[in-house]
């Protein structure tokens, strides 16, 4: 089922691309498809009923014409903490 069209970035090139909020079973994917570097699935959650509540309640109190400005930031075993936004001031 399709919670809401979005636009999100490519992982790989940062490009500007469209995307897909679905839910499947219990968990709320992102689902974005990159000219260049194919399809991404990202998992967002694990309770659908929730995600889907807290998004209504988003768009009924927030207007959809007000820029985002929250991301949600992923760690991995890549980072090398020295993004200038990192919240564990990792080095500083």
């Amino acid at each position: 089922m399709i919670l809401r069209n979005t636009q999100s970035v490519c992982s790989q090139c940062l490009t500007s691309v469209p995307a897909t909020i679905k839910i499947q079973n219990s968990d709320v994917y992102l689902e974005k498809n990159c000219p260049v570097h194919g399809e991404h699935r990202q998992l967002l959650s694990h309770a659908a009923s929730d995600w889907a509540a807290l998004d209504r309640l988003y768009f009924a109190v927030n207007s959809e014409e007000r820029p985002q400005r929250d991301f949600i930031v992923r760690m991995t075993e890549n980072c090398n903490l020295a993004c200038p936004i990192c919240l564990a001031k990792a080095n500083t």
